[in-house]
């Protein structure tokens, strides 16, 4: 019943749902890793296999598995519809897996670097998207909300119930049960909710460094969006409805969504990454439509190449333009002078604690 990250030949090939025996020693991830990020995730040991995994048959309850082949089926889909600039950037927004990114060690670095390495990583912002996608496609109502329950569901077992797409989910299931029992729904009490769900399952979840991110972010739109967004200029009367009012709208949500994220994420960025990306709000401002469009097309055709391959590839175009656009951007901006500042310096420190010391009097 404990959970373990088996470590195997690799050339081994295993079908999600299989049983296996094999001979293998363990070890707690706590002796073998520098953090605590592996118990924080739920999983307290490493497997070491010491001869060959011998197959035993399916397991009972072959449903369960279900998600693991699906996500282990877009990945490949996603390999094969698109090509090897644009497969592992997708892989990551759709599923969650970075080995293949991280690979390119430069594209990488420049997303660190610009302050939108969040954006590839699996979370509440990519389940917002699939939600709002869904809105958009069947509108708002009880039998939209009906229908979200089991695709959040659904998404949170495809990505691995990851710490971060957990306290996303539960906080969009809260406001999907909200609009189907016709309640008042509160975003406050929803993270609150979240978060005691997580610490219940796994209290070591308080650990894991992407769920303070997640938690800060919300916290901050929750509490900063709507008062940075009225010091913002806006454009009155028939210009409202003109390309330039439109234009401005974007800008002004994009500013105020990575100000407001920013107010409680830019410490623990500091503390745990030793960084701080002071062009964050600009390169978000650049590529979060991008991400949106990759993320959009990219899921429908990773879902399509299980009907129609060649329809994918059409289907797939503009996630590969938009996947290069983000690389180009990132690594423009990443290149930028002061596009990050290392806290090491005392001076630097003391920057920082100034800026909240204005935010707070602003």
């Amino acid at each position: 019943g404990v959970k373990c990250r088996l470590f195997l030949d690799e050339g081994t090939r295993l079908i999600p749902g299989e049983r296996i025996g094999l001979e293998a020693h363990f070890s707690l991830t706590a002796e073998k890793s520098d953090d605590d990020y592996y118990l924080s995730v739920g999983l307290p040991l490493f497997g070491y296999a010491d001869s060959d995994p011998v197959l035993l048959g399916k397991a009972e309850h072959q449903w369960r598995f279900f998600p693991a082949r699906l996500g282990t089926r877009l990945r490949e889909n996603i390999a094969a519809v698109f090509d090897a600039e644009s497969a592992p950037f997708l892989i990551a927004v759709l599923t969650g897996e970075r080995a293949e990114l991280r690979k390119d060690v430069f594209l990488y670095a420049m997303l660190r670097e610009s302050g939108v390495l969040h954006c590839i990583a699996v979370s509440g912002m990519h389940l917002t998207f699939l939600i709002s996608f869904l809105t958009d496609l069947l509108g708002k109502g009880r039998h939209t909300a009906i229908i979200c329950v089991p695709v959040i569901l659904l998404f949170m077992a495809v990505t691995g119930f990851t710490p971060t797409v957990v306290r996303a989910g539960v906080m969009q299931l809260a406001l999907c049960i909200s609009v189907i029992l016709r309640s008042p729904y509160d975003s406050h009490t929803a993270l609150a909710l979240s978060t005691a769900v997580l610490t219940a399952l796994n209290p070591w979840c308080s650990l894991n460094v992407g769920l303070m991110m997640s938690f800060g972010s919300t916290l901050g739109l929750l509490l900063f969006s709507e008062k940075l967004d009225g010091c913002l200029p806006r454009l009155s009367g028939k210009e409202e409805h003109r390309f330039p009012g439109n234009l401005l709208r974007y800008v002004r949500s994009s500013l105020t969504v990575s100000l407001a994220a920013m107010v409680f994420t830019l410490p623990i960025t500091a503390w745990c990454f030793g960084q701080i990306p002071l062009l964050s709000p600009l390169t978000n401002l650049l590529i979060l439509w991008a991400v949106t469009a990759a993320f959009g097309f990219g899921l429908l055709a990773s879902l399509l190449a299980f009907l129609w391959p060649f329809g994918a590839v059409i289907i797939g175009y503009p996630a590969r333009l938009a996947v290069r656009y983000i690389a180009l951007a990132v690594k423009l901006i990443g290149r930028l002078p002061f596009a990050s500042l290392y806290p090491s310096n005392e001076m630097v420190a003391l920057w920082l604690i100034c800026a909240y010391l204005l935010l707070l009097f602003f």
